[in-house]
């Protein structure tokens, strides 16, 4: 992953977190991932401990997750742990910048049943997320069947009060759009994200987002194409799933996050600035990581002219790069978004909110693949597995 964000990517390497980066033998130090998640933080703990204590322990160790024999040769390291956390009481199921997270994921044709409405996406074919199903073209071995190709990201930023406050209220003053709006800067930063702060698309309520009927609905396309009178054409959820100006999703991922770092302080939001590392712990899933997240980022989001055909209704320019995960180095033009309301404006300037800390491939293997063949004596017999499976089915 470090090479795709600092070669074909435009993340600066200097803000790369080094256990990310590979060692002077040019090796990955990191080798595979353990995700635990639960509920209540003692649940977690109890879990984190024992899944320490079953590689890490002294063979034949009673299980004690708060004292063990360490082994003189265990079968793994720990060198990284990275927690998160849900944002406390209303803001429960938000990031740090305040919008409702996690929503409008894909839906997979034939496994799930839902009454799809009008404008909603239409399902895409399983196997664009899990491997060996119909719409994966990457024809990987049987063992991988079921299996999911996953992404891990740390992202962080100092910036989010100056996101919430400072930078929204200076610049939705001049923002055509905002005028005589009873929340100038709550609407500008929806117009950046495509959403307002509740889940409501501006697509379907471009100035308001008092309907909970449309709090996490999907019923949009963004069509006529050839406007954004309501959503801006680079608005990050428009970036990474344009919907309307594509014949069909061929660029899909399922995704999930969760904030790390605490809630901002009361000082803080007096203060106006942010003392404290915090970000986002991101997951995503796809059958193809250069179709899946390396498209998104690298061919949408840090494309100052995607969508594409959009400079003849913008006075021949782009419609800008995604606020959010949209990357730029010091060299490259500077990060800016074009906004409805006035296309004759210039550009709205940006700043850097979210900084990619660096993160790494790795590859989730199917429930049967890991009882019968990435365990014990037969790993990798194709002929076990394709046995397995058949009793299975």
């Amino acid at each position: 992953m470090y090479e795709d964000l600092v070669g074909e990517g435009w993340d600066n390497p200097q803000e790369l977190r080094k256990e990310y980066k590979p060692n002077k033998e040019k090796e990955r130090v990191i080798d595979g991932m353990i995700m635990v998640t639960a509920s209540l933080k003692r649940d977690l703990d109890a879990k984190v401990s024992e899944v320490k204590q079953h590689f890490l322990a002294e063979e034949g160790t009673p299980p004690n997750a708060d004292t063990y024999a360490l082994s003189k040769g265990p079968s793994l390291e720990f060198n990284l742990t990275r927690s998160g956390n849900v944002l406390p009481g209303e803001i429960k199921g938000r990031e740090h910048f305040g919008f409702l997270d996690g929503i409008s994921q894909p839906i997979l044709e034939g496994w799930e049943d839902k009454q799809l409405k009008e404008k909603e996406p239409k399902p895409v074919k399983p196997g664009m997320i899990v491997c060996g199903h119909e719409g994966d073209k990457m024809d990987q071995p049987s063992w991988a069947k079921d299996g999911s190709f996953s992404l891990f990201s740390r992202t962080s930023s100092n910036s989010f009060q100056n996101f919430r406050s400072e930078f929204m209220e200076a610049n939705a003053i001049n923002a055509p759009f905002t005028h005589g709006h009873r929340k100038p800067a709550e609407k500008l930063a929806a117009y950046l994200m495509g959403i307002w702060k509740n889940g409501t698309s501006v697509d379907e309520s471009p100035h308001d987002d008092s309907n909970e009927e449309l709090f996490k609905s999907n019923n949009f396309d963004y069509a006529p194409i050839q406007e954004h009178n309501k959503c801006p054409f680079a608005a990050h959820t428009r970036k990474m799933r344009p919907q309307a100006d594509l014949e069909r999703d061929h660029a899909v991922i399922i995704r999930r996050g969760i904030p790390c770092g605490d809630e901002l302080s009361a000082e803080e939001i007096t203060d106006g600035k942010t003392s404290k590392d915090r970000g986002l712990l991101f997951v995503c899933y796809q059958s193809d990581i250069r179709d899946g997240f390396n498209f998104l980022t690298t061919r949408w989001a840090s494309n100052h002219h995607f969508p594409d055909r959009k400079a003849k209704f913008l006075e021949g320019q782009g419609p800008g790069i995604d606020a959010f995960v949209g990357q730029r180095l010091d060299h490259h033009p500077e990060r800016s978004i074009r906004l409805p309301g006035d296309d004759h404006a210039d550009p709205l300037k940006l700043e850097s909110w979210v900084i990619q800390r660096g993160g790494d491939y790795f590859f989730v293997p199917s429930i049967s693949t890991l009882q019968n063949e990435l365990t014990g004596p037969g790993i990798f017999d194709q002929k076990k597995l394709a046995r397995v499976r058949e009793e299975d089915e």
